[in-house]
């Protein structure tokens, strides 16, 4: 009996967990979790048999107590103490400066000049063209190249210039001597008739026309490029 019991507690030494095997584990299962721990246990040191896989999970949170346990061949259980290894985190190098000649800078279309133009030219379509690259907005200057076909230049420009407004005349929608349409209203009765105009308009403008048949002065105001409103009685 005396050899057997040796026999039997010689196996269940051998059978023994080393403090070196729990703490190879416990790396493991915490490497596995994003985790790097140093465990606060004796390597030399035994500890029971256990014939299934060790169960290792944090007590808390942060790694910092582990519960350690097996189910075969008899329960048991340990709470080992760890050190939490933070990550190293590399101190972020300073972004270079980028030259001021080199920072983005919002870039805008223009109506230029596609050729040299002398003053008193009339523009026209193939006159013209968009260009875009242009860092600072250009005032005065135009994006559609409606608003400036048609358009009388009062000087001389060179090809890939943008459109200016000073380089215009004004856009006058009626024109001096041009014939309009004139309407009057009197007691809800509206009254239409010819004239012509004695000055140059614009739009929302009064100017003086002089009916077409009679040659009487009116007061007009310009409703669009053919057609004006009379706004007052005959002028002496």
């Amino acid at each position: 009996m005396l050899i057997c019991g040796l026999i039997t507690g010689a196996a269940q030494a051998a059978e023994r967990i080393t403090g070196n095997e729990i703490i190879a584990q416990i790396i493991a299962q915490a490497k596995e979790q994003g985790q790097d721990v140093i465990p606060r246990l004796a390597g030399h040191k035994l500890f029971y048999p256990c014939k299934t896989k060790l169960s290792i999970a944090p007590k808390f949170e942060d790694w910092q107590t582990i519960n350690v346990s097996c189910a075969q061949p008899y329960k048991w259980a340990i709470a080992v103490r760890a050190d939490v290894m933070m990550p190293i985190i590399e101190p972020q190098k300073a972004k270079s400066k980028t030259p001021i000649n080199e920072v983005a800078r919002p870039q805008h279309s223009y109506v230029v000049y596609s050729a040299p133009l002398k003053r008193g030219t009339v523009i026209e379509a193939k006159d013209l063209t968009v260009q875009t690259g242009f860092s600072p907005k250009v005032y005065g200057g135009y994006r559609q190249v409606a608003d400036v076909i048609g358009r009388r230049l009062t000087k001389s420009v060179s090809a890939g210039v943008p459109s200016l407004a000073r380089h215009l005349e004004i856009n006058y929608a009626i024109l001096k001597d041009a014939i309009i349409d004139v309407t009057l209203t009197r007691s809800g009765i509206e009254i239409i008739g010819k004239a012509v105009a004695l000055s140059d308009g614009q739009i929302g403008e009064v100017i003086t026309v002089a009916n077409l048949e009679t040659g009487v002065k009116l007061k007009a105001l310009i409703k669009n490029s053919s057609e004006g409103k009379i706004i007052s009685k005959q002028l002496h």
